[in-house]
């Protein structure tokens, strides 16, 4: 969590833990799909215009499982 520290400031560092005591949080590893609905529309989207499943795993690097659910999803 150094890292975390260095790159927000002590102060904000405290404020967060303060926030998430005991709480797990997990980053996307691909900051361009912070938002999982937006995420989860384009690969849907890829998927429709025939892109296959396996090739939708290694783009948004997922299982193929999560790939079917988020395809099963469908809104």
């Amino acid at each position: 969590m150094k890292t975390l520290k260095n790159l927000i400031g002590k102060e904000d560092y405290q404020s967060i833990c303060n926030v998430f005591a005991g709480e797990r949080i997990i980053f996307p590893k691909d900051p361009e799909y912070l938002d999982k609905d937006d995420r989860n529309q384009r690969i849907r989207n890829d998927y429709d215009s025939g892109v296959s499943v396996p090739d939708l795993k290694e783009k948004y690097d997922l299982s193929v499982s999560q790939i079917y659910n988020i395809i099963e999803k469908a809104p």
